[in-house]
């Protein structure tokens, strides 16, 4: 098995702005480093700007726009995150062919 700095990931203790809370609930779901991907993504989606990023399949570029997202979420304050969800368009309009 590769070293996983080989593979470009990052402890999450070690994404700067990741929250506590955040860090344990990825923790209890296994999730103990984030992909190259995730962690350089992370900062830049926080701060509310845009990106654009290229990872291999599996390599999880949807939480890489997640994390952010839900960590700028606030317990009790209105508001409503947006996303933009890239899929294949027969499956997005429920056509399967």
């Amino acid at each position: 098995m590769p070293d996983t700095q080989e593979l470009g990931t990052l402890e999450t203790k070690k994404v700067p702005g990741l929250g506590k809370e955040l860090r344990v609930a990825l923790k209890t779901r296994g999730i103990k480093s984030l992909f190259e991907v995730q962690h350089r993504s992370f900062g830049p989606v926080l701060d509310g700007k845009d990106v654009i990023g290229k990872a291999r399949t599996g390599c999880g570029k949807t939480l890489a726009f997640l994390l952010p997202l839900v960590q700028r979420l606030e317990p009790g304050k209105s508001g409503e995150p947006l996303v933009l969800i890239v899929g294949r368009a027969s499956t997005l309009g429920g056509n399967d062919r």
